[in-house]
């Protein structure tokens, strides 16, 4: 590629408008066929502004800011996911203030990430995130370290719809959908159930549960008895969850779990 071609003066208001756009005077310059310091000399014979000395070039991603503005089977499962293991932050700075939403799951679980960013018709690539904790096993604590895969995007339009649905900040503790559609969605119980839920056998036999605050248990206990278990004449209790201060649980067995698996999952079209 050659490197000794003359910048047309009559471009300045053109090169201006691409670097407004590109943020990048070697991007330009390729443009141009020529050296990015030969583009910085034009630019500046010119007078076009540029950024100054260490202040780092914004970035910009695309994504749809739609995806959750009017409810359906993807965004309702993805909501109820988002619910279970995702979050969302609020913080001030200069400017206003920055919303961002996320989550972080194991690094096996990498794959349903991408789904989730994949509805999200988006750029934004998955990060790793080294993980540090402490767990009480016997009255003994242990560190715990792993290695999370998943995101943080931040999109004031997107937070704001989940702030309009009842997603919080601090949701694990005290959060409830405010939604009544989303409460009545078998998608979005499905999403919760893929994050906070989990389906094993014991003796041959399935066992299906649930972890979440009280509020949304409650709501998880009421949908169910309504919908699937509506003959019961027994009804299981949830319970505080032992060691914890805010998680509660709810576990169905034999015939009852059966039920449930069938009622989430039977012909559903995204699943963990």
């Amino acid at each position: 590629m050659g490197r000794k071609r003359k910048i047309p003066i009559e471009d300045r208001d053109k090169i201006d408008s691409l670097y407004k756009k590109l943020n990048s005077i070697p991007k330009v310059a390729h443009m141009y066929d020529v050296t990015p310091m030969s583009m910085w000399r034009y630019m500046k014979k010119h007078q076009i502004e540029t950024r100054k000395k260490g202040i780092k070039a914004p970035t910009f991603h695309t994504i749809d800011e739609n995806a959750f503005s009017s409810l359906n089977e993807q965004n309702e499962y993805w909501m109820g996911f988002l619910y279970a293991d995702g979050f969302i932050v609020k913080q001030k700075i200069k400017s206003g203030t920055s919303k961002r939403f996320g989550c972080f799951l194991k690094s096996t679980d990498k794959s349903h990430i991408q789904k989730c960013l994949d509805f999200l018709n988006t750029d934004y690539q998955i990060r790793t995130k080294k993980s540090r904790g402490v767990s009480i096993i016997g009255g003994k604590e242990y560190i715990i370290k792993g290695e999370g895969v998943g995101f943080q995007i931040t999109n004031s339009k997107i937070v704001d719809d989940l702030i309009g649905y009842g997603f919080t900040t601090h949701k694990s503790w005290s959060g409830l959908i405010t939604d009544k559609r989303l409460l009545k969605s078998i998608h979005f119980w499905r999403g919760l159930i893929d994050g906070d839920g989990s389906i094993g056998y014991s003796r041959g036999e399935p066992i299906f549960s649930l972890i979440a605050n009280e509020l949304m248990v409650k709501e998880f206990h009421n949908y169910i008895y309504k919908y699937i278990l509506y003959n019961s004449v027994y009804r299981t209790k949830y319970l505080k969850k032992k060691g914890t201060k805010s998680s509660f649980s709810m576990s169905f067995g034999s015939t009852d779990a059966y039920k449930l698996i069938n009622h989430f999952y039977f012909d559903s079209k995204v699943f963990l």
